[in-house]
């Protein structure tokens, strides 16, 4: 019986432990692009809260932390105010509410 409950505890902690280092990846992370007008309008959401959003020759690097509501809040390099925002993820599509109210949808690509 002791050898049952000194196993079922072991377990546990390895569990623990194992969940604490590996940590859970916020489902953002990753490449999403859009095309719109001829252009390829693409965000990079690292593991590490930085993030790179281009299109065309025009490179923003930024940081992000995700908020509940579905909102994230994305800090332009330069800027010292973030803009908060509201996102779905649905699948392999990422919906993000622009500046103007309206939503863009992104598709998730992998990287290369």
């Amino acid at each position: 019986m002791k050898k049952i409950l000194l196993t079922i505890v072991l377990l546990l902690t390895s569990m623990f432990i194992l969940t604490g280092c590996f940590g859970k990846q916020e489902p953002i992370v990753g490449m999403w692009q859009s095309e719109y007008s001829g252009y390829t309008f693409t965000y990079f959401f690292n593991k590490n809260k930085t993030g790179k959003y281009t299109y065309g020759d025009t490179v923003l690097e930024f940081t992000y932390e995700v908020r509940e509501d579905n909102k994230v809040a994305i800090t332009y390099k330069g800027q010292s105010t973030p803009w908060i925002t509201t996102y779905k993820i649905d699948g392999k599509t990422l919906s993000i509410v622009d500046s103007y109210g309206s939503e863009i949808k992104y598709e998730r690509k992998e990287f290369v």
